[in-house]
């Protein structure tokens, strides 16, 4: 494990960009502790500076302090099955509250549940469980290079 997530040559794959990407504020929400501390440690030997948390509630709390602080997330990395409030759930609460930022939802849902979700926020992407760190970094260096 700890080759693919820290000796990862991919990060160098976007080299001319990496001043565009590299230090950007990522929110990533999963309730799996061990994939939370995993995906953690991925964006951040990437050169994100990553907050985590454990459910949408405490990313929705996040979420307020950085709009508050005036130092918003670039991005919101969450998972959509979790406790005490879901992906989806922090998903339509930030978009009622008119925060416009980029999601990427890291699910295993169907098809058909990830069209339902596309309809809270006009910036959504989806990458499907299971995925490597590479799949991860780009997917998620495309969405900040566009937006």
């Amino acid at each position: 494990v700890k080759g693919i997530l820290y000796n990862n040559p991919w990060r160098w794959k976007h080299d001319h960009n990496k001043g565009e990407i590299l230090r950007k504020k990522i929110l990533l929400v999963e309730d799996s502790k061990f994939l939370r501390n995993s995906l953690k440690r991925t964006l951040e030997y990437a050169g994100y500076e990553v907050t985590a948390a454990e459910n949408g509630q405490k990313g929705l709390e996040h979420i307020q302090v950085s709009q508050n602080n005036g130092h918003a997330f670039n991005l919101l990395v969450t998972d959509i099955l979790m406790p005490v409030m879901t992906g989806t759930e922090l998903i339509q609460s930030i978009a009622m509250a008119g925060i416009n930022i980029p999601v990427l939802v890291i699910t295993n849902l169907h098809s058909y549940q990830r069209e339902h979700l596309s309809g809270f926020s006009p910036n959504l992407h989806v990458l499907e469980k299971p995925f490597d760190p590479n799949q991860l970094e780009d997917a998620i260096a495309k969405i900040l290079l566009v937006g």
